[in-house]
């Protein structure tokens, strides 16, 4: 699979208006769980997508992830960690963290 158009996606998606970036959320979701930058994704859909959480849970729950206890009431970047996926909330923090900075300075 060719990976690279995900994050030009990615990108593409974060610079629409609100209005047209929640028509892609669905299709965002089904790219997270086999794409080769699906922390990339995950980031994108975390900032986009204002039920990150919930939807995480319901599209990586048959995954054996175990899901962080009072997930509720934490913010997305502790949720991620609390998940503790190997290296990769290193890599979602971080594409988060700079995709914020520049959706900022634009």
């Amino acid at each position: 699979m060719n990976w690279r158009p995900h994050l030009v996606a990615c990108i593409a998606i974060l610079k629409l208006e609100r209005e047209l970036q929640v028509s892609f959320i669905d299709t965002l979701w089904e790219k997270s769980t086999d794409s080769w930058v699906s922390q990339q994704i995950l980031a994108t859909l975390s900032i986009i997508n204002e039920d990150f959480i919930d939807n995480f849970i319901a599209s990586h729950s048959s995954r054996g992830l175990e899901i962080p206890q009072n997930y509720t009431h934490n913010p997305i970047d502790e949720f991620i960690k609390e998940l503790r996926i190997k290296d990769s909330e290193i890599i979602y923090l971080e594409w988060r963290k700079e995709i914020l900075k520049l959706l900022a300075n634009n």
